[in-house]
């Protein structure tokens, strides 16, 4: 099976793979209060950050009072959405670290979407997803209250350890 191109190669089918992944994740991190995941992948062939959403999840109680407004799925929306954002670059600037913002006390990047914001979740995580030894995206999470240290173990295991469901798909599917 060839490996798709990101983003035109994406199919419907990758498509809801990547977020049955997210799922995954964030079930892992309900514990810890995740509200929402998030996988952007480097388009292919690029070597300047060069983010592209494949894949954006939420926690059921965000989902509940999304749909009470009316708004649609940002699974959806940002799908394909090459939005550059600070953090991304971060966590390819340095890989190995878990790159941390509360939007309580740092300055939001307003920007972008800021889907978190206006969903009142001010904690988020970001760490660069490691595949064959290289950087190709980022994983990335929100909480609804500061994690402390207890997320950054499970987002390292999802994002950068070869034995990960998350990484062994998007490393048998996608081509970087």
């Amino acid at each position: 099976m060839a490996k798709a191109k990101i983003p035109a190669g994406i199919t419907p089918e990758m498509f809801v793979e990547v977020r049955t992944q997210l799922l995954k994740v964030l079930k892992d991190l309900e514990g810890m209060k995740g509200a929402w995941v998030t996988t952007r992948l480097n388009e292919t062939g690029r070597k300047d950050p060069s983010p592209v959403f494949v894949g954006w999840v939420e926690h059921k109680d965000l989902v509940a009072k999304r749909v009470q407004r009316n708004e649609p799925d940002p699974g959806l929306f940002r799908f394909g959405d090459d939005h550059y954002s600070r953090i991304y670059e971060e966590c390819l600037e340095n890989p190995g670290s878990v790159r941390r913002r509360d939007w309580n006390v740092d300055k939001p990047e307003l920007t972008g979407k800021t889907l978190d914001i206006k969903a009142g979740v001010m904690h988020r995580r970001s760490i660069a997803v490691k595949i064959n030894g290289g950087y190709v995206g980022t994983l990335n999470a929100g909480f609804f209250a500061d994690p402390g240290d207890k997320a950054d173990g499970a987002m390292t295991r999802w994002a950068q350890n070869s034995g990960s469901e998350l990484v062994k798909y998007l490393d048998n599917h996608f081509q970087f």
